[in-house]
């Protein structure tokens, strides 16, 4: 009886371990803002520029700009 435990204690740590490793790698910073630019009147602005730039701390500033 206590060989099935260890077997099956085995095959759990396995599993755990495979499950953490595909969390761990699943983590991306990327991202996507869709919209548009409007005045007051809600009429669109045609060749607005917009800038985007991260706020976190962990990471170095980046400014990415479109038109």
């Amino acid at each position: 009886m206590k060989r099935i435990a260890n077997w099956q204690t085995l095959v759990l740590a396995i599993f755990v371990a495979l499950t953490l490793h595909v969390n761990a790698g699943a983590q991306q910073a990327t991202g996507k803002i869709i919209g548009g630019v409007t005045d007051p009147q809600g009429a669109v602005i045609p060749g607005a520029k917009v800038s985007v730039t991260t706020t976190s701390s962990q990471t170095a500033q980046v400014t990415r700009d479109t038109v």
